[in-house]
């Protein structure tokens, strides 16, 4: 029996009606089944937020460092220049001037305790012992070569393995970076303290001789 063109369109109508409720089943099943994806994208997000914090704190204490050691070098030069040139001009001079004779020493001890404190922010904090037993921080060179190469491939195998260790670990390792810093700027301002207040008390000083010891 051949179909006409209504029952064959009535026909295909009613197969699309049937395939259209069978698809909103299946979104409906799916809708109601928990989401496991949705855990993992957020311990990605975590893990990720964490990376980008560790990243970020080295970061800053890597150019906080560069910016303090430019800074103790800049201490170390313009004082530098000052002494030796009040050295030798005084020298050749000293029979002319007798009267500037404590200013002038007076600025060379404020230029040399000034060097002493930027020298001493910019020295290596290495220790000289091997680090105590389970204190020992594979993220530091100054530590971890006290060790053999097996025993340190093996601490580092079983850090990298150990979520919890792996973060201890990272998390030490910034904390003792951020006290090395403390002590960098520390010293630091040590240095610039000296420096201006002792730069202040040579200029008094050089005006007081001037005015009332020119012979």
């Amino acid at each position: 029996m051949i179909e006409t063109d209504q029952e064959l369109l009535k026909r295909r109508m009613e197969e699309l009606t049937h395939e259209n409720e069978s698809l909103k089943a299946l979104l409906a099943a799916g809708n109601s089944k928990p989401k496991k994806g949705l855990p993992e994208k957020k311990d990605k997000k975590f893990i990720k937020g964490v990376e980008t914090m560790f990243r970020t704190t080295l970061a800053g204490h890597l150019q906080l460092s560069a910016i303090a050691d430019n800074k103790a070098h800049l201490m170390i030069s313009i004082n530098a220049i000052i002494a030796s040139i009040m050295i030798s001009s005084f020298v050749r001079n000293f029979t002319d001037i007798p009267h500037l004779l404590i200013p002038s020493i007076l600025l060379t001890i404020v230029c040399l305790v000034t060097t002493i404190f930027a020298v001493l922010s910019t020295r290596p904090n290495i220790t000289s012992s091997a680090p105590q037993t389970g204190k020992t921080d594979l993220l530091f060179f100054g530590d971890y070569t006290y060790l053999s190469p097996e025993t340190y491939r093996e601490s580092m195998r079983e850090t990298m393995q150990d979520p919890e260790k792996l973060y201890n670990s990272m998390i030490d390792n910034i904390y003792l970076q951020g006290k090395v810093l403390s002590k960098k700027y520390r010293l630091l301002k040590l240095s610039y303290t000296v420096f201006v207040v002792g730069l202040g008390l040579v200029l008094l000083s050089y005006a007081l001789a001037w005015i009332f010891f020119k012979p």
